[in-house]
């Protein structure tokens, strides 16, 4: 049997991460590195097929990750800095939402969202260097942010669920609240990712991120009702989502677990 196909090599530069999988949805391990696609034979590599690339959070499980093109990178990477940069001036003037590529965004979403790439593109240095700006400022609830998103992507899961769970405490930011509540549901907590998405939920109604939330946490504990409930209220808010089929059979389910008729 000729064993044939194409895969990475020459992988360099490697950064070793912990997240949720944007290609199959499973939590772990995720790797990140230089390298070039080859097509071998009896997996020697015979073949280069493609541009050198950085591979961005390679999934343990299904091995999908995003590839940019080595040549490209310095201009994300700078973007990347300067959008954190940006995100810590506008904390320090106390302002709560900032424009990213011309959409103004929750300076708080930004910070979280950009911690990752920031990590998994820059290594420490770049996190480090986030952190030492908003200490500077003392910007203690985001710098607390900031330390349980960057615990959570070395995959230092007991020190990041320490302080999202100091974050729940502390904080009234709905978007603060609402990272917390996606950690604990990706680390299996689905009471506590529950309790914080409803607290979310009475501050945001409208937000369809967090209905997707307890919906996910609801399904897990099978609270038939509230699982019904929820998706009501979606359709409510965007009326094309029970067109899709898979919506509407979920929704049509829990209605029927909960001894309830479901909506026209």
């Amino acid at each position: 049997m000729i064993i044939y196909g194409s895969r990475m090599y020459g992988r360099k530069n490697q950064i070793r991460s912990h997240g949720r999988c944007e290609h199959c949805g499973r939590v772990g391990a995720q790797n990140s590195y230089d390298g070039r696609k080859w097509g071998h034979l009896y997996f020697i590599p015979i073949i280069p097929d493609g541009r050198r690339v950085r591979v961005l959070r390679e999934c343990k499980s299904c091995q999908k990750g995003f590839h940019i093109p080595l040549e490209t990178l310095p201009g994300i990477v700078e973007s990347i800095q300067k959008t954190l940069i940006d995100a810590v001036v506008a904390i320090g003037a106390k302002e709560n939402e900032m424009t990213v590529n011309g959409h103004s965004l929750s300076v708080v979403s930004v910070l979280g969202a950009n911690i990752s790439d920031a990590y998994c593109l820059g290594g420490e240095s770049e996190v480090r260097l986030l952190l030492e700006n908003l200490k500077s400022i003392k910007a203690d609830k985001e710098l607390l942010l900031a330390e349980a998103k960057a615990a959570e992507v070395r995959g230092d899961l007991k020190n990041a669920e320490a302080k999202f769970g100091e974050l729940a405490t502390r904080s009234t930011h709905p978007v603060i609240l609402y990272q917390a509540a996606r950690f604990f549901q990706d680390q299996a907590r689905i009471p506590e990712a529950i309790a914080l998405g409803e607290r979310v939920e009475s501050m945001l109604p409208a937000d369809l991120n967090v209905k997707q939330l307890l919906i996910d946490g609801y399904t897990a504990q099978k609270e038939w009702t509230k699982l019904a409930l929820t998706y009501e209220n979606c359709f409510l808010l965007a009326p094309e989502l029970k067109q899709q089929k898979p919506i509407a059979k979920a929704y049509q389910k829990a209605c029927k677990k909960a001894g309830r008729e479901p909506q026209k």
